[in-house]
C-alpha cells in the first residue's frame, strides 16, 4: 500500500439535475464482457400504484403509494438478506484466494472523493441519536447522521413492501446513495425492486427532510445475474427534489476504494430483527479484516442494516466520514457483518451510476 498512489477528486455538488435533464437520459452501454461479474448494469427506477400498474420515474407520485401506513409497515420489516457466506465464498477460502485477494488489494490504486458536510443551517444535533450495538463501550461518541437513512421499497414478485438502510455519498448530481445489492434488485427472485425511496435521518417515524425517490439503479452483473455476495453492493441516484439535492440538502460522505483492508470504521444503519426496533439508527465500531474478497467486522446488528454505511474517520460532529464499504450480510447468530472489499470495481461502479460533469 505504500506505493500505492491516492486520487483526489474534487467535486461540485452545486448544480441541480431536474427530470428534464440529462440525468434523465439512458447512460451509456458498458463495454465489460457479458461474464464479468464486476460489469454495472443499470436500470431505470420503476414506480407503481397497484400490482399491475407501472408508472416511469420522476412522474409518479410516491405519496400515492407511500401511505403513512405503508411506511410503517415496510419499516418493521427488513429486506430478506444473505446469512451465512455462501458456497462461492467457501470455494475461494478453500483455493487460497484469501491471501490472493489480500495480494490484489495491495495494488489496488487508492481513489477517493471528499466528504460534504451537513449546511449549517441545520447545525445542532441531528433527528435523534444512534444506540450502540449491544455489546459496544458504552459512551463512545457516534450521533446519528443524517446523511444515513432508511430505505423503502416493494419486491416486485411478492408485491410486499420491504425497508433496508442507505447513505449520501458525495457525487457530480449530489444526488448518489450507496447501499446493498440486494436493497435493489432480489436476485433469488429475478427482478428489481419498485417504489424505490429514500428517508434520510429517518427516526421514530419522523421524516424531517422528506422522501427522495430513485431516478436509476445501479448494481454489480456478480449480485443480479451470479448472486455473489462479493458483490453485493449498489448506487442509487435520486431525482432532485425543486431547487435542491441531497448533498446540499443534509450533506454527503465521502468515498474510499483501494484502501488496507485493514481499517478502524464505524458502520451505521437501521436494524430492525430483536433486538432491535429499526426506529432509529444505530452503530457498531471497530476494525476490520479481510475475509476472502471481503471485509469482515465484529459486529451484532440485525437484519435492516443493510445497506448501511462502513465509514471510515467519522465526524461526530458533522456526521459524515468516508464510505469503504456497506453491511452486505451477517451470521446467523448475529455477531459478524461482512462487506465487499471497496475496490476498481466500486470506483468504476461508483462512476458508472453517477458520471463525471464534461
Amino acid at each position: 500500500m505504500k506505493n500505492a498512489i491516492k486520487i483526489q477528486i474534487s467535486l461540485a455538488v452545486g448544480t441541480v439535475l431536474t427530470a428534464g435533464s440529462a440525468s434523465a437520459a439512458v447512460p451509456p452501454a458498458d463495454a465489460a464482457p457479458r461474464n464479468d461479474p464486476a460489469r454495472p448494469i443499470t436500470v431505470k427506477a420503476r414506480f407503481t400504484k397497484d400490482a399491475h400498474r407501472l408508472s416511469p420515474a420522476p412522474e409518479n407520485d410516491l405519496s400515492d403509494y407511500w401511505t403513512p401506513e405503508r411506511l410503517r409497515r415496510a419499516a418493521a420489516n427488513p429486506a430478506d438478506a444473505p446469512f451465512t457466506p455462501n458456497e462461492h465464498d467457501h470455494e475461494h477460502e478453500a483455493h487460497g484466494e484469501n491471501a490472493q485477494a489480500t495480494r490484489i488489494a495491495a495494488r489496488e490504486t487508492q481513489r477517493s472523493v471528499p466528504p460534504k458536510a451537513p449546511p449549517s443551517a441545520i447545525a445542532g444535533q441531528p433527528n435523534g441519536q444512534a444506540t450502540p450495538a449491544n455489546g459496544e463501550q458504552e459512551g463512545k461518541p457516534a450521533p446519528a447522521s443524517r446523511t444515513v437513512g432508511k430505505v423503502f421499497f416493494r419486491n416486485a414478485k411478492n408485491k410486499m413492501d420491504y425497508s433496508c438502510s442507505a447513505a449520501v455519498v458525495n457525487s457530480p448530481s449530489g444526488n448518489l446513495l450507496s447501499t446493498a445489492g440486494h436493497c435493489v434488485h432480489d436476485s433469488r427472485k429475478g427482478d428489481w425492486h419498485l417504489n424505490w425511496t429514500f428517508a434520510p435521518d429517518f427516526a421514530y417515524g419522523k421524516q424531517p427532510f422528506g422522501l427522495w425517490k430513485a431516478e436509476w439503479l445501479t448494481s454489480f452483473a456478480g449480485w443480479v445475474e451470479q448472486e455473489r455476495a462479493d458483490y453485493d453492493v449498489a448506487f442509487v441516484k435520486v431525482a432532485a427534489r425543486g431547487k435542491s439535492d441531497l448533498v446540499r440538502t443534509v450533506g454527503g460522505n465521502g468515498l474510499e476504494t483501494g484502501m488496507a483492508r485493514k481499517r478502524h470504521l464505524t458502520i451505521l444503519g437501521y436494524p430492525v430483527l430483536p433486538p432491535y426496533p429499526g426506529d432509529h439508527q444505530y452503530f457498531c465500531t471497530g476494525d476490520a479484516a479481510p475475509e476472502g474478497p471481503r471485509l469482515k467486522m465484529p459486529c451484532t446488528l440485525t437484519t435492516g442494516v443493510s445497506g448501511g454505511p462502513w465509514l471510515s474517520r467519522y465526524e461526530t460532529a458533522s456526521g459524515v466520514g468516508s464510505v469503504n464499504g456497506v453491511a452486505a450480510n451477517t451470521n446467523l447468530k448475529n455477531t459478524t457483518l461482512w462487506s465487499p472489499y471497496f475496490g476498481e470495481a466500486v470506483w468504476n461502479l461508483y462512476r458508472r451510476a453517477d458520471p463525471p460533469r464534461p
